[in-house]
């Protein structure tokens, strides 16, 4: 089968209300039937309607852009984006496109990944902090901002997240030589397990407080690092052990440790538009 194929989902009305994100929407919820499936092993497919990714599945409610539909009648979505053969995959995301965006130029695209606390199916926690938070207040980016929701009581994996960028690269018109990666906490950790399976993927990372192990600091070293982290965080001495790894394998590394600051110091980064403009510099392939 194809990924293109229509997948049909009927459809009816239980309820409504005004949601906020980017721009004022009146949405819908909606209760979405799987009537049709390819294979039995498919669990569940992906759809994209508004400019959004959706999961779909059996007896779940969703919440979507409003749709010029008659109550009840059958709808027929064509964006398939994903068939999943019972690997628990989820990409429930925020896109922010910047006020320039058009369908000519391409722009670059940052991926922000939020920390243990966000968590789940509720996609306004993924405005609690970084550029999601910014950007639902009126901040405007001259990125892409693409921001994914990790499922409840998983950890970002690096394969979901490259499945989200190569949909947004396909569906978006994104610079491939300027993508950009940034997470805090366990996101932090994320984006430096993301750059280390990953190396020739993104132009640029900052990672803040979070830290992996890796038996080869020189995949790390083929991306340029701008680390950071409290000087009263656990993971500190990880981070710079990492950091310190990376520079050995001459990798253009750098951590900032801020003084007397716990686990909490991305405020201090993402409060900052420094950061995003040393991301933005970067391109992929320079030397």
């Amino acid at each position: 089968f194809k990924q293109k194929t229509a997948y049909e989902i009927g459809v009816r009305l239980v309820g409504s209300e005004m949601c906020i994100r980017d721009r004022s929407i009146a949405k819908f919820f909606i209760k979405a039937y799987i009537l049709r499936a390819f294979k039995d092993y498919i669990m569940y497919a992906v759809i994209e309607t508004g400019g959004k990714q959706h999961k779909v599945e059996k007896g779940m409610v969703l919440s979507i852009d409003l749709l010029k539909e008659d109550v009840g009648k059958k709808i027929t979505f064509d964006n398939v984006l994903l068939f999943v053969d019972g690997e628990k995959v989820d990409v429930g995301f925020h896109l922010y496109l910047p006020k320039s965006y058009d369908s000519e130029s391409k722009v670059p695209l940052l991926l922000f990944l939020h920390g243990s606390g966000e968590r789940g199916d509720d996609l306004s926690l993924v405005l609690k902090w970084g550029p999601p938070k910014h950007i639902s207040k009126g901040t405007d980016y001259p990125c892409v901002v693409l921001s994914p929701q990790c499922p409840s009581d998983e950890r970002w994996r690096p394969e979901t997240l490259v499945q989200l960028v190569d949909w947004a690269q396909g569906a978006l018109q994104i610079d491939g030589s300027r993508m950009y990666v940034t997470g805090l906490s366990m996101g932090g950790t994320g984006t430096l397990a993301l750059i280390d399976k990953y190396p020739k993927l993104f132009a640029a990372a900052v990672p803040i407080c979070g830290a992996i192990e890796t038996k080869q600091p020189e995949r790390l070293a083929e991306v340029p690092i701008r680390a950071f982290v409290g000087s009263e965080d656990k993971v500190v001495h990880k981070m710079v052990d990492l950091i310190k790894s990376v520079q050995d394998a001459r990798g253009k590394a750098k951590l900032h440790i801020f003084n007397a600051v716990g686990h909490v110091s991305w405020p201090m980064v993402y409060e900052d538009d420094e950061y995003l403009a040393w991301l933005l510099m970067h391109k992929r392939g320079d030397k």
